[in-house]
C-alpha cells in the first residue's frame, strides 16, 4: 500500500516507469553486488592504494570492472523479474495498451472459449526478449568468471 501511494504521488501511475522503477532496487542487489565486491582480492585493493588511489579510485577502476560480471547477472536477473512480474503491473497500469506481455496473455482467456494458439503463440513471443538477453549477455558473463584471479 504505501508503495502504491508513493507511485500516485509521484505521478507515475499508468506508465512504465512506475512498474519498473520499484522492481529495479532490492535487498537481493545489494546483498549480491556486496559478496561480488568482498570477493576482490585484497593484494588488488592493496596495489591500488600504492599507487595513490582514493576509496572512490578503488571503487572505479578496480571494484566497478572486476565485479562486471555480477553486475550483469545482477542485470539479468532483474529484468526476468520484472518481465515475468504479474501482480504489480495489474496494480499500477490501467489502460489495455501499456499492459505487460503476462497481463496481456492473462486477457486472451476467454469467457466462454479458450484460443490455446494464441495464447501459446503470445508466449513464445514472450520468451524471446529473455533468451536475446542471455544470447547477448553470456560472453559478458563467461568472461568475468577469471577477471580478478590472482596467483599465489
Amino acid at each position: 500500500m504505501p508503495l502504491f501511494q508513493m507511485i500516485v504521488r509521484l505521478g507515475l501511475l499508468d506508465s512504465f516507469l512506475g512498474v519498473i522503477l520499484p522492481s529495479s532496487v532490492s535487498a537481493f542487489g545489494a546483498f549480491f553486488m556486496r559478496q561480488a565486491m568482498v570477493s576482490i582480492p585484497q593484494e588488488l585493493l592493496d596495489a591500488g592504494r600504492i599507487d595513490g588511489a582514493s576509496e572512490w579510485g578503488l571503487f572505479w577502476r578496480i571494484g566497478i570492472p572486476l565485479s562486471r560480471g555480477a553486475l550483469s547477472i545482477l542485470c539479468v536477473l532483474v529484468f526476468l523479474a520484472a518481465w515475468n512480474d504479474y501482480l504489480w503491473p495489474l496494480i499500477v497500469l490501467r489502460t489495455p495498451e501499456n499492459f505487460t506481455y503476462p497481463i496481456g496473455l492473462a486477457t486472451l482467456d476467454g469467457l466462454y472459449k479458450v484460443e490455446y494458439g494464441m495464447i501459446l503463440g503470445g508466449a513464445f513471443i514472450a520468451t524471446l526478449p529473455i533468451v536475446l538477453i542471455f544470447v547477448a549477455g553470456r560472453n559478458q558473463i563467461l568472461d568475468n568468471l577469471t577477471i580478478g584471479a590472482v596467483k599465489q
